[in-house]
């Protein structure tokens, strides 16, 4: 998790419950998926994860392939086409990596929030599992005590 993201304890609990049911002993990677490449999407910024078998998994590959953040993989579309080498991010790069190893995408939920309240209105009746970008500690304030506090604080505090 990036220390610039508020997380829901409870919200992520509940996701990760869900996940370890339906994966039935299967490697997991979860997280925002995002990406530039026609072929696969990646878990990215905010907050992602896996379980023990898709960690063993990656690490594994790590191991058998002690050169693969050497490759090049370029973005495919959008004004960075061809540009951008995915590899130097380490989102794409365990992402890249999970995927080789065990041949499973990334488990997305679109509760991952890759921005601050401001930037993520969506009418979406799920909770957030977490807001990204929260920018100081006087933000995360606000967030803690719009959410788990009992007084109530304005949109104009918020901003």
């Amino acid at each position: 998790m990036d220390v610039d993201t508020f997380l829901f304890p409870e919200n992520i609990l509940s996701f990760l419950q869900k996940v370890e049911k339906s994966t039935n002993e299967k490697p997991v990677l979860f997280g925002k998926c995002i990406g530039h490449l026609y072929s696969m999407c990646y878990a990215a910024g905010a907050l992602y994860g896996m379980n023990r078998m898709g960690l063993v998994e990656i690490n594994k590959y790590f191991q058998s392939h002690p050169n693969v953040h050497k490759e090049i993989h370029l973005v495919e579309y959008g004004k960075l086409k061809g540009k951008v080498n995915l590899m130097t991010h380490e989102d794409f790069m365990v992402s890249y990596v999970y995927r080789e190893a065990t041949g499973y995408p990334v488990i997305m939920n679109l509760q991952f929030f890759q921005f601050d309240m401001s930037k993520s209105k969506q009418a979406n009746p799920k909770p957030p599992i977490c807001y990204h970008k929260i920018k100081g500690e006087k933000e995360f304030y606000k967030y803690y005590a719009l959410f788990y506090q009992q007084k109530t604080i304005s949109p104009e505090q918020m901003a």
